[in-house]
């Protein structure tokens, strides 16, 4: 017994036992690191959208005042960054590893306070708000980057919604009449925050992230983001930002794996371009986009209408949030479309040229016609010829197109599943 005993402590000590994960325990600094992982296993992990500008060339008073904020800002490089492959379990283990306090090191003079501490995979280094710049092009050496509890967001919303009133924390974003102020804070909420969700209401926190846009005072968001990280570790319900980002700035440390890699997930490009604006309810007047005006439901038959009147129901930010997705899932679906229906009737043709499909649909009865009974005559001459006895009081079978229609079922499928997770309407026979 004693022997065992000493045998299952040496394993403990070699660390080869894995956890739930299958990451091994000795990957992690200590056990509050490791513990914390556990509890990240069920987290949100989002990514921001970048933006177009070439679509919004088609508008210049939009995209050169909406420049003017970014440049303003300095977050014109940033806009630009592309929603990149990311793993997953990568960007879990790095949230887990971030150390929040310095005594969580064994030597506290190590600890970097505008940094992050992280230990991952087994070796221990750092990101700093200039690992930030380098990959992002951001603005990192000066300026504000902690919320003040006591900002006023008065003279902002006046701009924002182009009146005088108060601030509620309730404010929907359907209130802001500028859709350059709106793709602003669209951005701000998806890439900055790195917030999941809806973005129907605007924060303290955005209002305070835009005003650095009007005001002239520099805002550092390098240390702004590296302190959201360090947030995020402490939230109760966990969401982790800016996947895209961590998985693109790992490598860059030396720090990778190859379990890592065969675990990485190639995601679609999210855009905000031109195309958004309807989506936000505005439209275009003449070389200007302006805020749809609410109308009354029994005036106006359009469905759209309807549901943007109706806000009791359905909040025009909700609707915006739905279309988005579908937008997403249906880009380039009408051209997919067409390629479906040229090779499947490219299909069609060869399989008619190698004599597959018959010129003539069989009826699935046991009445023929004269020419299809005087075939089937032949067929069971030929069939007595070659020794066999004919089936007594049995009608003959007709051809079956089911094998063929299989084949066809079957290379329509896999064209399809290849193009897009939902697969499009069938084409018209």
């Amino acid at each position: 017994m004693t022997k065992k005993g000493h045998k299952t402590e040496k394993k403990k000590k070699k660390g080869k036992s894995f956890k739930k994960g299958n990451i091994p325990s000795f990957k992690f600094r200590n056990n509050a690191h490791e513990n914390r992982y556990r509890k990240l296993e069920n987290a949100s992990i989002t990514c921001g959208k970048y933006i177009d500008w070439d679509n919004f060339n088609e508008i210049l008073k939009i995209q050169t005042s909406l420049l003017n904020y970014f440049e303003e800002l300095k977050l014109k490089e940033f806009s630009t960054f592309k929603n990149r492959s990311y793993n997953a379990n990568l960007v879990k283990e790095f949230y887990a590893s971030i150390t929040l306090d310095k005594d969580e090191l064994e030597d506290s003079d190590d600890y970097i306070e505008d940094g992050l501490n992280v230990f991952l995979n087994g070796k221990e280094f750092t990101i700093t708000a200039a690992d930030l710049r380098n990959l992002l092009k951001i603005e990192c050496d000066e300026g504000e980057f902690e919320f003040s509890e006591n900002y006023d967001p008065s003279s902002l919303w006046k701009i924002t919604i182009g009146k005088k009133e108060k601030y509620s924390s309730k404010s929907n974003v359907g209130l802001i009449t500028s859709p350059q102020i709106r793709i602003l804070h669209y951005f701000i909420a998806a890439n900055i925050h790195g917030k999941s969700g809806s973005f129907s209401y605007i924060s303290f926190q955005d209002l305070w992230l835009m005003e650095h846009a009007f005001s002239g005072v520099s805002l550092n968001l390098g240390r702004f983001m590296i302190e959201r990280m360090k947030g995020a570790c402490r939230l109760e319900k966990i969401n982790l930002p800016y996947r895209n980002i961590i998985t693109s700035l790992v490598p860059k440390k030396g720090i990778w794996s190859y379990r890592y890699e065969a675990d990485k997930v190639k995601s679609r490009d999210q855009a905000i371009y031109l195309g958004s604006l309807p989506k936000m309810v505005y439209k275009l007047d003449e070389e200007t986009f302006v805020k749809t005006p609410k109308v009354d439901p029994g005036k106006e038959t359009s469905l759209h209408a309807h549901f943007e009147a109706s806000s009791s129901q359905f909040s025009n930010e909700m609707l915006f949030n739905l279309l988005m997705r579908i937008d997403g899932k249906l880009t380039g679906q009408g051209v997919r479309m067409l390629k479906i229906e040229e090779k499947l009737a490219e299909l069609e043709t060869v399989l008619k040229e190698k004599g597959k499909i018959p010129s003539e649909p069989a009826v699935a009865d046991t009445s023929v016609t004269p020419s299809l009974a005087e075939k089937q005559g032949a067929k069971g001459s030929t069939f007595q010829a070659e020794g066999h006895e004919p089936e007594v009081d049995q009608p003959k079978k007709t051809p079956s197109l089911e094998p063929q229609k299989e084949v066809e079922s079957q290379q329509g499928t896999e064209m399809l599943g290849s193009l897009d997770e939902n697969p499009p309407f069938p084409p018209e026979p």
